[in-house]
Formats: structure tokens, sequence, C-alpha cells
């Protein structure tokens, strides 16, 4: 009698423990699938133009899991967007904490490093860059960045050769060849200018792309004049797109 108490007694602890990984799995699970759902949220209301919204939105959910590393990078974008670059970068160092492959953080972290005026923060940018073409060579955005860079800078042969290497890639070709041909027109190349230009518009060839290169020709044409355009009135490619 007793040894048949004390096996009910056993069966009863092992099924509460059953029951108790059971539950606990269950509650990981639902917590998990609240997580995401809260961070596809965020993601409406920044698609529907509620960017304010969708960052609250993921404020509350780095409350509840402060290592979810797509929130952290969606909330650096926000900063980024919102032109509050140091906190960006900040963002963008707690997602590369969590992941420190992560190269959409990284190329994100540059691209802040990369708006700050300051030697230190473009130095580490490059760096960041060069880090990502390490880890892919293919990376067209990261060539396409690297060849910015120098170009603002002032160093156009390590500029051109950059984006060189970025038109071996696909998906922003026409937008190459126009920094391509400003930089050959930069440096008084007015044939490799145009034939650059020519290659924009055959990738690319919406009125707002002619009007820079337009507006690149006509500025030659006030230079070779002596006639000089405001300098802020100097064409150039717009920034990349998230």
């Amino acid at each position: 009698m007793q040894q048949r108490s004390h096996q009910y007694a056993s069966a009863f602890i092992y099924t509460l423990l059953a029951m108790t990984l059971a539950m606990n799995g269950a509650c990981g699970g639902t917590n998990e699938a609240e997580i995401e759902k809260k961070y596809e949220e965020a993601i409406q209301l920044y698609n529907r133009n509620k960017p304010e919204e969708a960052r609250e939105k993921l404020r509350s959910l780095l409350e509840e899991e402060d290592e979810y590393l797509p929130a952290l990078i969606m909330l650096g974008k926000l900063d980024y967007y919102d032109h509050k670059y140091p906190q960006a970068e900040d963002a963008f160092d707690r997602a590369l904490s969590i992941d420190d492959y992560s190269i959409d953080a990284l190329f994100w972290r540059a691209r802040a490093r990369m708006t700050q005026e300051d030697a230190e923060k473009q130095s580490e940018a490059l760096s960041d860059l060069k880090l990502i073409l390490e880890r892919d060579s293919s990376h067209q955005e990261a060539w396409y960045a690297m060849g910015l860079l120098h170009e603002r800078n002032g160093r156009m042969d390590q500029a051109i050769a950059a984006y060189r290497t970025a038109l071996l890639q696909s998906t922003r070709t026409g937008l190459v060849h126009l920094q391509l041909g400003n930089v050959y027109e930069k440096a008084g190349l007015h044939e490799q200018a145009d034939i650059h230009y020519r290659q924009a518009l055959l990738f690319n060839p919406d009125a707002g792309l002619r009007d820079l290169i337009q507006r690149a020709r006509e500025q030659r044409q006030s230079e070779s004049t002596g006639d000089v355009p405001d300098a802020d009135k100097s064409p150039s490619a717009p920034d990349q797109d998230a």
C-alpha cells in the first residue's frame, strides 16, 4: 500500500512538472509572437507616415525585449531620418553589441557617421564600409557609399575606383554613373563625364536625373565663360534611400 502511494505521488510530481514545462514553453512562444506582432505594427505605422507612433511602439517593444535586433535597427533608422545622427549611431552600436556580424547595422552606422562632419567620424565610417566589403565584396551600396565618402573628402582617384566597382553590381547602376560623371566633371574630364551621363540616362531615364545632368552641363558652360554659379547649386546625386 505504501509502495503504491509512493508510485502515485511520483506520477503526480512528474505530471505536474511536465505541465509546468509545457506552460512555460507556451508562454515563451506567446511572448515571442507578441514581440513580432509589435514590430510589424511599428513597421505599418512608419509606412503610414506616423514615425513618432512607430518610435513609441519600438521603445515599448524594447522595454520587453531589449535585445530584439530588428527593432534596434529600425529605431536607429528613424533617428537617422530625423537627422539625429548621434542617437542613430548609438542605436546601431547597441545592435552590433548583440550581433557584431550584422551587415545591416554596420552599414547604417557607417551612414550615420558619414553625415557627421567630424574627421574622426568620417574615418570610422570608412572603417565600417571596409569591414562590410571584407564580409561581402558585392555589397553595391557599401561601394557607392565609399565612393561618396572619398569624393566628399577630395580623394577623387579612390572615389572613381569605388564607383567603378559599384558598377559591377546591378541595383543602382544609373545613380553610380551619375556620380562618376560628376567626379570626372570636377576633374575637368568633360568627355568622360558625358559618357557616364549618357550611361546614367540609359539605366534611369527619368526627368529628375535629366535635370541633374543638365545642371552639371550648365555649370560647365558657366565656368568656361567665367560666370561661376553658387556652390550650393552644384549638382549631386540624392542620398541613398533605405
